[in-house]
């Protein structure tokens, strides 16, 4: 938690432009429930996040084995800071589902890419002391479908499929 008292998530991004197109939607809902975002790379320790989130591209082995060691090592994070919330995003998340609990035991959130449209709604639950969901079903009004506002410009990707490339990893 930052001294301010606003709780710190920590954005980890492992793939291509949609990948971190995708994280920085992911980040405005984390702001929208009160949370100073800071991404990857930019010198933060994730050890001292409140909530560390990893999204990923499935597309190579190499993208998806970075992911599981990239969450592994909170393991040990979470013995000390139980409350610490740590969230598997994107297409290994839809790909793995459930069994993601199974290599990750200390894993709260596994958020396919069809359910990032209710990742507010799991952080409030996550926050209220729920231990584990599950989220990798579809949703009515596809979030991809419409055009989001991201820090200050319009971004007119309409989803990972038409555009993705397969060069993450």
């Amino acid at each position: 938690m930052k001294s301010d008292g606003q709780p710190l998530a920590y954005i980890h991004t492992i793939g291509c432009q949609m990948n971190i197109y995708d994280s920085q939607r992911l980040g405005n809902i984390l702001e929208s429930c009160g949370y100073k975002t800071v991404f990857g790379g930019n010198g933060v320790d994730p050890d001292t996040a409140d909530l560390v989130l990893c999204n990923t591209c499935s597309i190579r082995h190499k993208a998806e084995e970075k992911a599981f060691s990239f969450l592994g090592q909170f393991f040990s994070v979470k013995q000390r800071n139980p409350h610490m919330i740590t969230v598997m995003a994107g297409c290994v998340a839809q790909q793995e589902g459930e069994k993601a609990f199974l290599r990750l035991p200390h894993l709260n959130l596994v958020l396919g890419t069809q359910a990032f449209s209710r990742f507010g709604q799991h952080v409030q639950s996550l926050k209220a002391g729920k231990q584990r969901i599950c989220d990798t079903e579809s949703c009515e009004g596809i979030f991809e479908q419409f055009l989001y506002l991201l820090r200050g410009s319009l971004c007119p990707w309409q989803g990972k499929k038409p555009l993705c490339k397969g060069h993450c990893g």
